[in-house]
């Protein structure tokens, strides 16, 4: 009887373990109430805005309180757009949703479904979520805990839910930034002169492109007065798609907007590195006039009507 019980016992140990694993799932307390849902600046604007960026108090994040029916939702992007205009001021977004709330009710309740694989949790990289808020019929405002999975990570499942929903609106809110800020948010200067033309020839892989961003300047007596920049990614344009440009024929068009982006020599194989104050330089394209690609002391370069479109 002893053993018979003893097996028992640990029979209903083990059930109630794996019960307990399928729904190893306490809700966060309710959140608190709020007049008021506003998002805040993200963390790589806060650090370059033009004025100091303090934060605005956050009432508790948790879950739907009892008697809370929402009736739509503000969704705070975690991360600004990459756009700077002529200001310079940069901006995030965040959007409005409306529409029938339950699959969000839902995946807010989900329950984690099972413990924590240690192997599998080690390599899980954490996800920046937005901000999210939820208002009901009356005006009041909560900020929404996401329910976290078998990592104890934050769970996305209830944006996919949102994203059925109907956008009701999509605002750009303005950052404003200082000419430093400008310059570490994009890489751009709030001013660029045209490269001196030359005779040399570029060589492929003599040059990298380092540019964060794309930096356009409206041009008066080869001066660039910046007009904005949106952000650049490396696969959008290589160093052979431009080393590779047919020689410019003879112009005397004059271009009254330019764009740029940023380079750095590579060191070549007689040589260690290039000397610091000869290392970075700047690829400036013509979008109007002759519209040659300039590189100071090399040859100009027909640009593409394929690349002026990417560089607009």
């Amino acid at each position: 009887m002893l053993i018979r019980a003893l097996i028992l016992a640990a029979l209903t140990t083990v059930v109630a373990g794996c019960a307990s694993n399928s729904s190893d799932h306490t809700p966060p307390p309710p959140a608190e109430l709020s007049d008021t849902a506003h998002c805040n600046v993200p963390a790589d604007l806060a650090e370059v805005s033009l004025s100091p960026v303090d934060p605005v108090a956050e009432p508790r994040a948790g879950s739907i309180p009892d008697g809370f029916v929402p009736v739509s939702a503000l969704v705070c992007d975690p991360w600004s757009t990459g756009v700077v205009d002529a200001g310079p001021t940069a901006y995030f977004q965040e959007t409005r949703w409306i529409g029938n709330f339950d699959g969000v009710e839902n995946a807010l309740q989900a329950a984690r479904s099972k413990e924590p694989d240690t192997q599998e949790c080690a390599i899980t990289l954490k996800e920046t979520l937005p901000d999210l808020w939820l208002t009901d019929e009356s005006g009041r405002n909560i900020r929404v805990a996401y329910p976290t999975d078998n990592c104890g990570l934050d769970k996305s499942d209830i944006l996919t839910e949102i994203h059925k929903l109907t956008i009701s609106a999509r605002t750009a809110v303005p950052v404003p930034l200082s000419q430093t800020g400008l310059r570490d948010y994009s890489g751009c200067d709030t001013t660029a002169t045209v490269p001196a033309v030359g005779n040399s020839k570029l060589i492929p892989g003599s040059f990298t492109i380092t540019a964060q961003s794309i930096c356009r300047y409206s041009l008066e007596s080869g001066i660039g007065t910046f007009i904005g920049a949106t952000r650049f990614h490396k696969q959008q344009l290589t160093t052979e798609a431009i080393t590779f440009l047919s020689p410019s024929p003879p112009c005397t068009e004059t271009a009254t907007q330019v764009a740029a982006l940023s380079a750095s020599k590579n060191p070549s194989p007689d040589e260690s590195r290039p000397a610091e104050t000869e290392k970075n330089f700047s690829v400036v394209f013509e979008l109007d006039g002759c519209q040659r690609v300039l590189i100071d002391g090399n040859t100009p370069l027909a640009s593409s009507t394929n690349l002026n479109s990417l560089l607009r």
